[in-house]
Parts: C-alpha cells; structure tokens; sequence
C-alpha cells in the first residue's frame, strides 16, 4: 500500500466531505463528515481558499515523494504492516501533540494519515512519520483489542514512538511535550497523578484528562511522564519496543534518583 496519491483527490477537489468520501472504506461504520470531524480534530486543513495554494505547494515541494521514499525506507527496515498511509494539509490550529509548526498526524492499526503545513523540512516529515508509524507497528504486536489499552499503556506507546525519533534523528526532531518539564517534575507528576491510575481505560472521562493533561492537570501530562518512563530503560532496540509490555516500564520505588 504505502503512500495513496491523495494529492490527486484534493487538486480534484479539495472539499472536505468529498475529500472523506474516499474513506468510508476505511472507516466502514462512520460517514463522511463523521470522519471528517476525527481527522479535523487530529489537524486535518479547513475548506478555505488557503487549502488550495497549501496543495499547490505541497505538490511543489514533492511531498508525496518523499513520504513514499521514507515509508519503503522504514516498512523495509521494520519489517512493519503495509498499510496505507494519506497524506492531507495541516490546519493552521489543529495540532495538539507535537510541535505546532508543521505536522500532526492519526495511526491506526491498518492506516496512517500525516497532516503537513507546506515548507516542512524532510526530517520533520520522517519524525513524524517514524512516530506514528511506530504506533502502527506496536498496535500490530501487541495482542489486546485497542478498547482494553490502560492508561500506561497510552503512555508507554507514546513514549516509545518519541525514543524511535530520538534514535533516528536525535533529540532535536522531538516533540516539544517531551521537554516541557525537568526530570525532577516528571517524577513527581510520576507520584502524584499518574502511579495510581495506570489501569484506567479510555472509556473513564480521567484517562484523557490525565493522559493530554486536561485542566487541572499539567498539560500534555500522560505524555510527558510516558516518554519519562522509556528513557529509564537503557539500550532500547527499536524493533523490540513494538511487543515490550508496557509494564516494563512502571517506575518502582527502588528507581527513583
């Protein structure tokens, strides 16, 4: 599968519904605006004059190009699901879990969307990328129905896909929560809010209040600590981190300092 030539979708018609028309396979029980509304609340573009010259200059940056070069380079590498990956423009505000400047982007087990602002450099484009493919490949591994994930494991997930940036194209392609706060905060956050409920699900109203840090929490909390907790484990190989439980990473009392 790799990457769909979406950018012919929007040069063709750049209307959102129209746009998720070509998705209800994808998304079997939802229609097109029902799809629309996840994808807008991930970063997909608004319908406005500025999504067409968006895609003129993605088109002009190739970006489809080099979205299939860096998927055949980590499918290859990972031995990772052939899913298909869209590609679409980033709404100017819809980015709510890396940096706000260029890309967001949704994974699933059995596809991947990137959202993209024209003028992203090539490595922004392959951590974002990395990121959420790594979902992918973690979701393909891991044996529970997505509805039984804890809390821990969300973290964990995240934590882990921001470790495979970090290998890849070190500590200034990651995300900006991996560094909104010290060590010494984390922990306490650790104690605080999040050691004793890491078995919630995401059915609770508190898993994603705690996990994006949803007032009165610190924002972006669940992910902060979860990329926290992977940077304790040492010697982390990539392809190994897809099956790791995520219990493995649960930061006992003797690990402190």
């Amino acid at each position: 599968m790799g990457i769909i030539d979406t950018n012919v979708w929007l040069q063709n018609d750049s209307s959102p519904n129209e746009i998720c028309k070509h998705l209800v396979d994808e998304f079997p029980k939802m229609r097109p605006n029902s799809i629309y509304q996840l994808l807008q609340y991930h970063g997909m573009y608004k319908d406005s004059s500025q999504t067409k010259r968006d895609v003129e200059s993605l088109v002009s940056e190739n970006i489809w190009s080099k979205g299939k070069a860096i998927f055949e380079r980590f499918h290859g590498l990972w031995k990772g699901p052939d899913i298909p990956v869209y590609i679409f423009p980033l709404h100017a505000g819809g980015l709510f879990h890396r940096t706000q400047d260029t890309k967001s982007g949704l994974a699933f087990r059995d596809k991947l969307f990137l959202f993209v602002r024209p003028g992203i450099s090539l490595k922004e484009l392959t951590a974002v990328f990395i990121h959420e493919y790594h979902h992918v490949c973690r979701l393909a591994c891991v044996k529970e129905d997505e509805k039984d994930f804890t809390l821990l494991d969300r973290m964990v997930m995240e934590g882990l896909a921001e470790h495979a940036v970090k290998t890849y194209l070190g500590k200034d392609y990651l995300a900006k929560w991996t560094h909104l706060y010290s060590d010494e905060q984390l922990q306490h956050f650790w104690e605080k809010y999040l050691k004793e409920n890491i078995q919630l699900k995401r059915i609770e109203r508190k898993h994603d209040q705690l996990l994006l840090g949803k007032s009165p929490y610190p924002k972006m909390l669940g992910y902060g600590v979860g990329y926290f907790l992977v940077k304790q484990k040492n010697n982390l190989k990539i392809k190994k981190t897809f099956a790791i439980p995520s219990e493995v990473f649960y930061l006992q009392e003797t690990e402190k300092g």
